[in-house]
């Protein structure tokens, strides 16, 4: 039986996408190579290639993060599954000033609804093997931190530094076969002289931990050389940047922000390619798009 976690329930707005354009490049860490072409007598990708994937609502994004964490699990057989997801939450609460006015249990109101269609479709597609009981609750107020836990799955929307021990607490549960991080709010970047776990044996305990994990699936925004791209990656295909609806490049790790400008860049896509020109015209995109 599957408890609600709180009247949170936001209306979400379901938007289309218009058909994708033809895929342009592949990127491998280096180098560029023009897509791999569709299999004989059929449209199943070939050994290399990305299935090019970008959910366009809300529920989409829930039905293939649940889709890719089931694909894992099958693979991973009877060891425990550690993984990552990384939802686009859009922002229905955009204001002239920020995407989020109300923060991050703004952002909690239309996380946590996908969460829970994401942990139901992987609880039915388990058909039965991650039965019982899932228990929603609130481990952090101030920082909207959520938990769901059955004695087989525990799942934590926005997890926080300050959360991590309760977390692998948690996990190290006998009967707890899949652990789920969605959203993590901490910062890894190896540039930070102080990281957000601490210093020394903290530091490392928590990222010992956190090493474990596998992204299952990944839908982020980036605002990049005047433009706004995404990076998909649902498991177990490659990372893939997206701009205007086609594929840019795709990687075989998340790609960095350098990457990232650079693959578009040599698509003759943003400020790199395009000159003052393109410049002016994204930013104008971009400030109509805020205003709707």
């Amino acid at each position: 039986q599957f408890t609600p976690v709180m009247a949170v329930a936001a209306r979400t707005p379901r938007t289309r996408l218009q058909p994708r354009a033809s895929p342009r490049r592949t990127h491998v860490r280096g180098r560029c190579t023009p897509p791999s072409s569709p299999a004989p007598g059929g449209s199943a990708p070939t050994p290399g290639s990305s299935r090019l994937v970008d959910p366009s609502s809300p529920e989409e994004s829930a039905d293939e993060a649940a889709a890719a964490i089931c694909r894992f699990v099958t693979n991973n057989g009877k060891t425990k599954s550690m993984l990552q997801v990384d939802l686009y939450v859009p922002p229905i609460f955009r204001s002239d000033i920020d995407d989020w006015p109300g923060g991050i249990r703004q952002q909690f109101q239309v996380a946590a609804p996908m969460v829970e269609r994401m942990l139901l479709e992987v609880r039915r597609v388990a058909n039965g093997e991650l039965d019982g009981r899932l228990t929603p609750e609130v481990i952090d107020n101030a920082d909207a931190v959520g938990l769901w836990s059955s004695p087989k799955l525990l799942c934590v929307l926005h997890p926080t530094a300050e959360t991590l021990n309760t977390i692998v607490e948690r996990s190290q549960e006998p009967s707890c076969q899949v652990v789920i991080l969605v959203n993590p709010q901490w910062t890894t970047r190896e540039s930070q002289v102080i990281s957000d776990f601490g210093i020394g044996p903290w530091r490392q305990r928590a990222e010992d931990f956190l090493s474990q994990f596998t992204t299952a699936f990944s839908q982020m925004e980036r605002r990049v050389s005047g433009v706004t791209a995404r990076v998909v990656r649902s498991y177990p295909e490659r990372y893939v940047l997206i701009h205007e609806d086609a594929e840019i490049a795709s990687f075989e790790d998340e790609p960095t922000l350098a990457e990232i400008k650079s693959a578009l860049a040599e698509s003759g896509v943003g400020d790199e390619a395009g000159g003052l020109f393109e410049r002016l015209k994204g930013q104008f995109m971009f400030n109509a798009n805020s205003l709707k």
